[in-house]
């Protein structure tokens, strides 16, 4: 959340009327608020205990790490999850999360 890419989608996400959480070290945390983010978390924190699994509609998850499992399970169902290179891997690991068929981002 804390690079070029992350920023930026947090601030155009944010424009369009969205409620952003993003994940970063705690060293770069009031960085990332700077960028209007909504809600913090920082890489010591379980995104699931402070969050809840199934509740958001989009995670732009750009390092796809070891993390990347924990932000499929944040998905409702028919959400998107839009790792680096390709949207369709988020559907490869994780079946039970349908996109939206009427969703741009399909």
């Amino acid at each position: 959340m804390s690079g070029g890419v992350g920023s930026a989608v947090a601030q155009l996400t944010r424009r369009r009327g969205a409620e952003v959480i993003g994940i970063t070290s705690s060293a770069k945390a009031d960085m990332v608020r700077a960028f209007g983010v909504d809600h913090v978390l920082t890489r010591e924190d379980d995104p699931i205990a402070v969050v809840g699994q199934e509740s958001v509609d989009v995670v732009v998850d750009n390092v796809a790490d070891a993390g990347f499992g924990t932000m499929l399970r944040l998905l409702r169902r028919g959400a998107q999850s839009l790792p680096p290179g390709s949207g369709s891997a988020a559907r490869s690991r994780c079946p039970e999360i349908a996109p939206d068929p009427r969703s741009p981002l399909t």
